[in-house]
């Protein structure tokens, strides 16, 4: 193989391109990390479950049946609720390096739609006794 031929085999095997670089992430990020995706997962629940009551919302049910929903709503805000300050605000970011931002920037957005969902239910909430509210009492 002469000179030429090394040159374009160096060059065609990528070989000046920089090394991967896989970033190592210390033992409590990813420890936090993990517990962020679990706490992602069950706020998809939260989600789902609020989609579920909110649809039942434009069904014809009963005052009787309209009030279990408002009951299981009010449980739910409740368990949205405890699960955002025992759980998601149990997650600290301070003492963390490597994944730190990450971390806080998930927390936050884990935040944010724990915030949202409680909107959710709010207004849910309003509409419910409001139809209840406009329903006669079974005789």
């Amino acid at each position: 193989m002469d000179l030429e031929e090394t040159k374009y085999e160096l060059t065609n095997n990528n070989i000046h391109d920089p090394p991967f670089c896989s970033r190592r992430i210390s033992q409590p990020s990813v420890a936090a990390l993990e517990s962020l995706t679990t706490l992602e997962h069950q706020i998809e629940k939260f989600e789902s479950e609020t989609s579920e009551i909110e649809s039942k919302l434009s069904e014809t049910l009963s005052k009787k049946e309209f009030i279990e929903l408002r009951n299981s709503l009010r449980q739910a805000a409740g368990f949205l609720e405890k699960f955002q300050y025992v759980k998601v605000d149990a997650i600290i970011t301070a003492e963390l390096n490597s994944g730190k931002d990450e971390a806080k920037t998930r927390r936050k957005e884990c935040n944010k739609h724990c915030d949202a969902i409680r909107d959710r239910h709010n207004e849910a909430l309003t509409l419910l006794n409001g139809k209840i509210d406009a329903m006669a009492d079974p005789a």
